[in-house]
């Protein structure tokens, strides 16, 4: 920011840029102040989780189709910070991620403050990023990560409190939300004294709306 560069582009640390990927962003820069590469999952497949539109009133969340990566400019609602490219601009009026997110839904967040900006992000297929933390499809089931699922539903939950239009959805969202927290973890059984604390706290930080890093002890 300091250097008075025009662009960020930003990706994940287990990301492998093909060779046009930078160039093929730059080629339609005119299109959007916010453009998104397309993911590439380890399987070859695109990940369509990566970029994704947003419902603000019944604040559900659906994956671009994959006629969408068919030619460039499809509008992105949410997306990931899996090779991004913003006009330094867009940073300096929208100010920074919230470190507090720490690792999850920071994204997203991010990406909602644009588009209250008025600032839509647009997909750029031509621009691929080979992404080595998507797994493909059918993606396997992940251990029990007691971070990730307390970030997770903590975070997402303050997320569509903050950007969501309707109380009674969000309302409604908070109470699936709660039971599929202690759902996932009795069908993985994974259930037990510690687990279901932590995401008894993470409903009732997601309550206050207020994020934080929050400390874990070991395990």
């Amino acid at each position: 920011m300091a250097a008075n560069h025009a662009d960020l582009w930003l990706m994940d640390d287990d990301c492998l840029p093909e060779p046009d990927a930078h160039l093929e962003l730059l080629r339609h820069r005119d299109d959007s102040e916010v453009l998104c590469s397309a993911v590439v999952a380890r399987d070859g497949r695109y990940d369509l989780h990566q970029r994704r539109s947003f419902d603000a009133v019944r604040l559900r969340e659906f994956e671009l189709p994959a006629s969408s990566y068919e030619q460039p400019g499809a509008a992105v609602d949410l997306f990931t910070f899996v090779s991004v490219l913003l006009r330094t601009d867009v940073v300096r009026r929208a100010g920074l991620p919230v470190d507090d997110y720490f690792f999850m839904y920071d994204d997203s967040e991010y990406a909602l403050r644009l588009l209250r900006l008025g600032i839509t992000a647009r997909l750029v297929p031509s621009s691929r990023v080979w992404h080595h933390g998507s797994a493909g499809s059918p993606s396997p089931r992940a251990p029990y990560n007691p971070l990730k699922h307390y970030y997770n539903t903590r975070n997402q939950l303050i997320v569509y409190r903050q950007y969501g239009t309707s109380v009674p959805w969000y309302l409604l969202r908070f109470s699936v939300k709660t039971a599929g927290a202690f759902i996932r973890l009795a069908q993985h059984r994974e259930l037990n004294r510690r687990s279901a604390g932590l995401a008894a706290q993470a409903l009732r930080d997601a309550l206050r709306g207020r994020p934080y890093v929050r400390q874990f002890a070991p395990s």
